[in-house]
């Protein structure tokens, strides 16, 4: 929820006081308050404890607010990809900089050093980093772990850092976010295979994610069928964006997707919109660098702009016939695409009808549906790299084989 306090007095100096009375008129009587002051635009960045802001709480129905200056270098993070079963590897760019990937290896690995397992990348949901899937309790390693005593089958996990300033990279080439595309397509599996015990063949490398990264994993691994073999997308951001922006019957946008952009627009900073834009429609003479594809305020449709953010979709993609042809030869019946029924964000539509035009176009794919929301991604996890381990290729697997 978003709403707008009232303050009184009207006028508060910050370098006499840190406390703030308030009151949230309109908001439910255990209405808890967080609120950033935003001073130079860095909301989200005060907001998860950086920026140059103030953060602040106070109780439920009003009182004070006490306000904490955001640290504006905050302390750095222990590392967490680390552990006898864990290898990180940076890859050095000089578009993007240094980007972290963390390995997580099978527990034969130690005691067969020469033995070369598939390996599955796992992209992030929204602004998350390589250790979303590979840390906490019953992380992504624990569960293949379970998976591989079951079945016999290993592979190496690899968490991917997606995350950038504005939020997350569509693994697109943008002049905003950067050359994502080229990165990932050139400089990622080279560096990964010198580094870690994987085979080098397309057959025994599959994509997975949840949310936007379950997106990632059908757009890049879609466009690139040459690199992968398989693909897992969990509660995918929709592959038809159109579909899922729209109130049925209309070209208007629907009016909470509207709030939600207006709202990242005035917040400024990283924002799931924005990352879409940046990614989709960067434009030099827009203000921030990129365009929305509808006014925030009218949700009327920027239509020029709309197309191209279908044309850069999964959906849009498989308008080409060439690039359709080859998904078909490469990817039929080796996509799992698996949503929640009660998805918070009204993904369940947009999956469900795209696994079904790709089977209706000749692409065999499994479409796994749930009764959790957008955060089942537990329940969802393992039928899905089950899934994708039964289509890896483990040819080779004991020893080292070429490109």
């Amino acid at each position: 929820m978003l709403d707008r306090m009232t303050v009184s007095p009207a006028d508060v100096d910050l370098a006499i006081t840190r406390r703030i009375p308030y009151a949230l008129p309109s908001a439910p009587r255990d209405a808890v308050p967080i609120a950033i002051v935003d001073v130079e635009h860095t909301f989200w960045a005060t907001f998860q404890g950086g920026g140059r802001g103030y953060m602040a709480t106070g109780a439920s129905g009003g009182g004070a607010l006490q306000l904490v200056r955001a640290k504006a270098h905050p302390e750095p993070r222990p590392e967490r990809c680390q552990g006898e079963r864990y290898q990180l590897v940076i890859v050095e760019d000089a578009n993007l900089g240094r980007r972290r990937f963390c390995a997580y290896l099978p527990a034969s690995s130690k005691a067969e050093p020469k033995r070369r397992y598939p390996v599955v990348l796992l992209l992030p949901g929204f602004g998350s980093t390589e250790m979303s899937y590979l840390a906490g309790k019953r992380h992504a390693g624990e569960r293949l772990d379970d998976i591989s005593k079951e079945t016999k089958r290993e592979a190496v996990l690899v968490g991917v850092d997606t995350s950038v300033p504005l939020g997350s990279t569509y693994l697109e080439d943008s002049p905003v976010v950067g050359a994502w595309d080229t990165f990932m397509a050139t400089r990622v599996l080279p560096a990964l295979e010198q580094a870690l015990p994987i085979l080098r063949q397309r057959t025994a490398r599959a994509l997975m994610g949840q949310s936007t990264g379950g997106y990632n994993a059908l757009s890049f691994g879609m466009r690139h069928t040459e690199l992968y073999a398989a693909i897992g997308a969990s509660s995918p951001d929709a592959p038809d964006v159109e579909r899922w922006l729209f109130s049925p019957g209309t070209r208007r946008v629907k009016d909470w997707i509207r709030n939600w952009g207006k709202i990242e627009l005035a917040v400024g900073g990283a924002g799931q919109f924005t990352s879409w834009a940046a990614s989709w429609s960067p434009d030099a003479a827009a203000p921030g660098g990129f365009r929305y594809p509808f006014d925030v305020e009218t949700g009327q449709v920027d239509e020029t702009v709309l197309a191209r953010w279908v044309a850069r979709t999964p959906h849009g993609l498989l308008r080409d016939p060439k690039a359709l042809a080859r998904i078909k030869s490469a990817l039929s019946g080796r996509i799992l695409i698996t949503v929640g029924r009660r998805d918070d964000f009204e993904l369940f539509g947009p999956a469900e009808s795209f696994a079904k035009e790709l089977e209706d176009l000749g692409v065999e794919t499994r479409f796994l549906p749930t009764d959790q929301g957008h955060a089942g991604y537990l329940e969802r996890f393992e039928p899905t790299l089950r899934f994708l381990l039964e289509k890896l290729d483990e040819a080779g697997a004991r020893r080292p084989s070429g490109r």
